[in-house]
């Protein structure tokens, strides 16, 4: 005896299968792009917090690379040339006017000076947590953390413990 299925089954194999419309078809190829590269895009600054906050947790445990801080922080030339400068004048630190004098083939002023060492801040901020430069009286001198990714205290800490 046929049940009902057996004969629909029969029938659907000789006639042509329809073909479900995919999401691409449904909503328009562009759009659908757009949707995909969003979510990968969510993922993507998810996967980013994530390491961030590793990296946050197991700061007291690592040492970062010059070229790896210099490479978040600096935008382009007149930003390594303002963190060179802050290396060199040391703990004492720099007046905006002063720092803009020696970049004046660049045409900064002391307020833009002060915007890009924030900005470096920020930056560094978003990244490890940790500041470029503060702020000292009126001048901006290097933060420790600096110091030590540059091995400017290190090579001074070494020096005085050979010396008698």
């Amino acid at each position: 005896m046929r049940g009902p299925r057996q004969g629909l089954v029969s029938e659907s194999s000789e006639t042509c299968v329809k073909r479900r419309r995919t999401q691409a078809e449904k909503v328009g190829r562009i759009k659908y792009i757009v949707y995909k590269l969003g979510r990968l895009e969510r993922q993507l600054k998810l996967i980013d917090d994530r390491t961030k906050t590793l990296v946050q947790g197991l700061q007291d445990f690592m040492q970062f690379e010059k070229g790896y801080v210099e490479d978040a922080i600096c935008q382009d030339e007149v930003d390594k040339l303002i963190l060179q400068t802050l290396l060199e004048v040391g703990d004492t630190g720099i007046l905006p006017s002063q720092l803009s004098a020696k970049l004046s083939r660049y045409h900064m002023d002391r307020w833009r000076v002060t915007r890009r060492i924030q900005r470096m801040n920020k930056r560094l901020r978003k990244e490890l947590g940790q500041s470029v430069a503060e702020k000292r009286g009126h001048k901006w001198a290097m933060t420790s953390f600096m110091h030590e990714t540059w091995g400017s205290t290190i090579n001074k800490t070494h020096s005085s413990d050979t010396a008698p």
